[in-house]
């Protein structure tokens, strides 16, 4: 019998005490005790597959993973671990958070049996057809949960294959390349239909929606963000998501000596990295903001440390400045000051008086991308991943994929399963 202390209020306890819950309670006592599982977009069982590592059963984490989150070997590298801040473990006195991110890469690399995992159908064929526009980490989420759900999916890629950034943006030292094409060829052989080299416009979308029950458009965000300031067009300045996709596709440009990179996020990061790993020997990440407002890890700047990449923060460019040839000599600077906002994120503004020049042969420009248009005109469409939310994490369009299959299967089927 339990002691009178260790009882628990039957407030605080769960409705039940084995089998399945659906008491709106449950899933606040889940928030609230398992709330990594909670800031996890995907909604990952996190305790599950750690209990699985902790018994050596690196086979059944890895299904763990696979069901929740589509692609656990791409995320043991790759996430933006939004659950190891939000572990009980690193709370105050505790110690540091659980190494999460990279418990799930081990399920993957110490699994025997490295042969493609394909779950079982949920329920059989519903019938209905459903068309993916997009085949990236959303578009793939999607196509899998409405084909295990029963539905006819056929996704249609712009590229020569799928797998979005996974293939595209993010470079191959961080993510290998076989690795990304064997957890896609996964979602593929539940039975996807894939249609590639499909350059998409609103005529074609509404062609392809006569012939399906449901249309999803995951599109991605592929359209560059400038910074507003003069000599963009100079040469030496491009766009580091441009730059990184012609390095994923084997090209290998020049890019001199001294590299500015300017962002603080995913694409800065990574165009950092490639810069120095394509001989440039002073390599700058310049952040409007502060290190703590980076979406980057702790651990990605230790990795600038270790690889020489040189950050600065809150700089901003003014201008992009060139010499007689109209080539790169140099960027304009102005120090920033934080402003809060009352919104949850400082705005940086610029001190009046403290512009500089910083020197540089080439100008990768992480500043963001945003969603093409052409398509919002169109009627009936579901959305899904940074086509709808903005430019994100992996994980974060995983987890909006799934959300947006949720509400596909619904009103297909007249109501929720």
């Amino acid at each position: 019998m339990k002691d009178a202390e260790l009882e628990q209020a039957p407030e605080y306890a769960l409705s039940i005490a084995h089998g399945e819950g659906r008491h709106a309670k449950d899933f606040d006592w889940m928030a609230l005790n398992v709330p990594c599982r909670a800031a996890c977009p995907a909604g990952t069982d996190i305790p599950g597959y750690l209990e699985a590592i902790y018994q050596g059963k690196s086979e059944e984490a890895y299904r763990i993973n696979l069901r929740d989150n589509v692609f656990p070997a791409v995320l043991g590298r790759t996430c933006t671990r939004p659950c190891e801040p939000a572990c009980r473990h690193g709370r105050e006195g505790l110690g540091e958070p659980v190494a999460i991110c990279f418990a799930k890469r081990s399920a993957d690399d110490f699994r025997a049996d490295q042969d493609p995992v394909l779950l079982e159908k949920i329920f059989p064929a519903s019938g209905k057809k459903v068309a993916v526009i997009g085949g990236g980490a959303s578009g793939l989420t999607v196509a899998r949960e409405l084909c295990l759900w029963g539905h006819d999916v056929h996704i249609f890629e712009k590229h020569s294959e799928a797998g979005g950034l996974m293939i595209q943006g993010i470079p191959e030292f961080r993510l290998p390349r076989d690795m990304v094409r064997r957890e896609v060829q996964q979602v593929l052989d539940l039975g996807i239909t894939l249609h590639c080299n499909q350059e998409m416009n609103a005529e074609r979308i509404q062609e392809i929606s006569k012939e399906f029950d449901a249309v999803v458009l995951s599109a991605g965000t592929h359209v560059p963000r400038w910074p507003d300031c003069p000599g963009t067009e100079v040469e030496g300045v491009q766009h580091g998501l441009e730059f990184l996709k012609k390095i994923n596709q084997g090209e290998r440009p020049e890019v001199g000596q001294r590299v500015v990179v300017v962002g603080g996020g995913f694409t800065a990061v990574d165009c950092a990295r490639m810069a120095r790993r394509l001989g440039a020997e002073d390599v700058r990440m310049m952040y409007r903001r502060s290190e703590t407002e980076m979406y980057i890890g702790t651990h990605e700047l230790h990795q600038f440390v270790t690889e020489g990449v040189k950050t600065h923060f809150k700089v901003a460019p003014v201008a992009f400045l060139s010499d007689a040839s109209g080539k790169l000599k140099a960027v304009r600077f102005v120090q920033t000051a934080l402003r809060e906002n009352g919104e949850g994120r400082a705005v940086p503004e610029p001190m009046e008086g403290s512009e500089f020049d910083l020197e540089a042969d080439t100008v990768l420009l992480g500043t963001g991308q945003q969603t093409a248009d052409w398509w919002q005109s169109i009627d009936g469409l579901f959305v899904a991943g940074d086509a709808q939310t903005g430019p994100g994490s992996l994980i974060d369009a995983i987890g909006h994929g799934k959300k947006i299959a949720r509400q596909v299967d619904q009103s297909l089927m007249g109501s929720a399963r």
